[in-house]
C-alpha cells in the first residue's frame, strides 16, 4: 500500500513540475488554473497531527496540464472539509493532500439480496485488531482438534472469512479516527453468514457449532491477504 502511494505521489509531483515548467515557458500566455490542496514546505505534518488551516497553501496549476490529477489531489475547495480531521500518514512537505487518505467508512453494512451477517467473539490478547480492515480484510478462526472440532480430526484452522465490521469500526482504523469517533467492542467481528442467494456458508455453521460448544469462548483468529490480492 506504501508503495502504490509512493508512486502515486511521484507521478503527481512530477505533473506538478512540468506543469510549472510549461507554465513559466510560456508566461506570456494568459491560463486558466485548477487549485489544489498543498502542505507548505514550513508545516510538519505528521501522522495523527490535527490538521489546520496553517499546514496548508493553494497550489496552482494550468487547466491544460492538469489532465486527470483531480482524481488523485484534493481540490481546494475541499479545504473546510479537511481542517479538524487527523492526518493519517506523515506528509512530505510541499507535497499535495489526496482523495485516498481523506476516504470515509461506510456509516451501515452494506448487505444486498440475501446476505446476512453474524457476529463472533475473538480473543484481542492475541489479536492487534488495527491490522483488520473491514471489507478488506480476511480471516481464519483456530478451532482445537479432537472433541471441541464439530469436523473432528486434525482441522485446527476454519476460513477464510469475509470481515465487515470490527466492533462498530467499518474502515480502517485511521479513517475511523480520522472521522473523530472511537471504536467500540473490538472484541466482536462481525462476518458474512450467508451468499446474495441467503444461502448459508457451511463454513460459518462449523464455526457457530463450535462457539455453541464452548459456551462463545473468544476466538483466536489468523489474517488473510484481501481475495483480489
Amino acid at each position: 500500500m506504501k508503495g502504490i502511494q509512493g508512486l502515486i505521489i511521484a507521478i503527481v509531483l512530477g505533473l506538478i513540475g512540468f506543469a510549472f515548467n510549461m507554465y513559466y515557458l510560456s508566461s506570456s500566455r494568459d491560463f486558466e488554473h485548477d487549485s489544489f490542496i498543498g502542505v507548505r514546505k514550513t508545516a510538519s505534518v505528521t501522522r495523527g497531527t490535527p490538521l489546520t488551516r496553517s499546514h496548508f497553501e493553494r497550489v496552482l496549476i494550468p487547466k491544460e496540464f492538469v489532465g486527470n490529477l483531480n482524481e488523485f489531489a484534493l481540490p481546494w475547495t475541499d479545504l473546510d472539509a479537511i481542517v479538524g480531521r487527523k492526518s493519517i500518514r506523515d506528509y512530505e512537505r510541499g507535497g499535495l493532500l489526496l482523495r485516498n487518505d481523506f476516504r470515509t467508512a461506510p456509516d451501515e453494512l452494506q448487505l444486498v439480496g440475501g446476505e446476512t451477517a453474524i457476529s463472533v467473539p475473538i480473543d484481542t490478547r492475541t489479536t492487534i485488531t488495527s491490522q483488520i480492515i473491514p471489507g478488506d480484510t480476511r480471516v481464519s478462526f483456530y478451532l482445537a482438534s479432537g472433541r471441541n472440532n464439530p469436523n473432528g480430526g486434525n482441522q485446527d484452522w476454519i476460513g477464510p472469512f469475509d470481515v465487515l465490521t470490527v466492533g462498530q469500526r467499518m474502515g480502517s482504523s485511521d479513517v475511523f479516527d480520522s472521522r473523530r469517533n472511537r471504536g467500540g467492542s473490538e472484541n466482536m467481528l462481525t462476518l458474512k453468514a450467508t451468499n446474495t442467494k441467503g444461502k448459508p456458508n457451511a463454513q460459518m455453521t462449523i464455526l457457530l457449532n463450535h462457539l455453541t460448544g464452548t459456551n462463545f469462548k473468544p476466538l483466536r483468529l489468523k489474517i488473510h491477504a484481501p481475495a483480489n490480492k
